[in-house]
């Protein structure tokens, strides 16, 4: 519960943008606990937004709205390249004021721990934030907004615009100071170049990014879903609200 507490009262302060580093070994762990805290904890305006497969950044990368999170394996030691340069960033960082909350396994199969360990803090920041992390009311609400724009959509002829953060070459990018932006990609030869949509955005604006977008299942929650660009495969027609 030490855990949920922590999280809770930085969320409280602002710093609700959990970041996930880990050591190579383990760092699916944070794709999994990323669809745990955004979908549990992602309701009324509130919760934490989980970022899992960000590069670190220097001091001046980040916002006043991160805490992270660094998941190291014993035997990693302290002398490998990896670690060296993790622990460098992540002493910057704590150096310009970001809390860092470091958790060491003695060994990868001791994540079933950090699976108990995460559920049960989820449910606590639940609980200390008033949220019930058990229940999913933007579902219904995910589904009502885009029959909203579909039906604006076939009204109008288009859907409601929205000036870009920047655009360069037919790309937009959309962001806003303190929120979180997700990118989002459709052919999978895009995927390491979509990584590289993050930085100069982060430069631009320093909004936690996720990618791919958080969480997994975003209409189960309300707060993450955001702004993010989409690059379709193939054009076609989009299937209307009843239609199919």
């Amino acid at each position: 519960m030490k855990l949920g507490v922590i999280l809770a009262e930085a969320a409280r302060a602002g710093r609700d943008k959990v970041t996930f580093v880990a050591s190579q070994e383990i760092e699916t762990f944070a794709d999994w606990a990323e669809q745990l805290i955004a979908e549990s904890t992602g309701k009324e305006g509130k919760g934490l937004v989980p970022v899992a497969g960000e590069a670190l950044g220097g001091p001046a990368s980040y916002g006043n709205d991160r805490l992270f999170v660094y998941l190291k394996l014993q035997s990693d030691g302290d002398h490998g390249t990896e670690s060296r340069e993790i622990e460098s960033k992540l002493r910057a960082l704590e150096s310009a004021g970001h809390p860092v909350i470091r958790i060491e396994l003695p060994r990868a199969l001791d994540l079933g721990q950090e699976f108990f360990r995460w559920e049960v803090a989820t449910a606590t920041v639940g609980s200390l934030l008033g949220i019930n992390a058990f229940d999913q009311p933007n579902v219904q609400e995910s589904k009502d907004n885009t029959n909203r724009l579909l039906a604006q959509f076939r009204a109008q002829g288009k859907l409601p615009g929205e000036a870009p953060a920047a655009q360069s070459d037919g790309i937009e990018l959309f962001a806003r100071d303190g929120r979180g932006a997700t990118v989002e990609q459709s052919l999978a030869s895009f995927l390491g170049q979509a990584d590289g949509l993050r930085r100069p955005q982060r430069a631009e604006r320093r909004p936690a990014r996720a990618h791919p977008p958080a969480p997994a299942r975003r209409s189960a929650t309300g707060y993450h879903p955001g702004l993010w660009p989409q690059v379709p495969a193939l054009d076609g027609t989009a299937p209307q609200g009843g239609r199919g």
